[in-house]
């Protein structure tokens, strides 16, 4: 449940809002960042077992010949781990909104894998890859680019600094 309270906590008492605008949000998705921050639970964490049954999940579905887009349930198999990525899906869709999943090392795999891992994971999460940009694209490398003031200070997909994937 959360009040009308702006991002640094001051309560705006709903000036700018719609009258039939409710004072209190009941809802999981209604949060702040400070309830965020008392609580881990929204996080995955990926262990040596986990892991393993990825990429021999990844293995699997190479072998099929098939294009990335085409990762799906039935073709990357995650029985340990499906069920944890069933409940960030349940936390996403119907929960507080968000989730995390933590501990794959993308230094240890090729661009290529790590879409697959990556699509692997999400079509437990989701059944539909989202737009990222206008141009349509699925999904986007965020990287460092400081060739100018303003590459550098653009926030959409590239930074200034080095982002490790996420």
């Amino acid at each position: 449940m959360v009040g009308l309270e702006s991002r640094d906590g001051i309560d705006k008492g709903g000036r700018g809002l719609p009258a039939s605008f409710p004072p209190v949000v009941k809802s999981g998705m209604a949060w702040t960042g400070k309830q965020v921050g008392e609580t881990s639970d929204y996080i995955v964490k990926l262990d040596s077992q986990d892991i393993a049954e990825l990429e021999e999940a990844l293995e699997s579905f190479k072998s099929l010949g098939l294009d990335g887009d085409a990762i799906s349930r039935d073709n990357f198999t995650l029985a340990r781990l499906g069920p944890r990525l069933e409940e960030v899906r349940w936390q996403v869709h119907e929960g507080r909104g968000f989730g995390l999943v933590r501990g794959l090392q993308v230094e240890k795999y090729g661009v290529e894998d790590l879409t697959m891992l990556y699509l692997g994971i999400q079509c437990y999460v989701g059944n539909e890859y989202g737009r990222q940009d206008a141009k349509g694209n699925m999904l986007v490398h965020i990287i460092a680019d400081d060739s100018s003031e303003e590459k550098a200070a653009h926030q959409r997909h590239s930074t200034g600094s080095i982002v490790s994937g996420h």
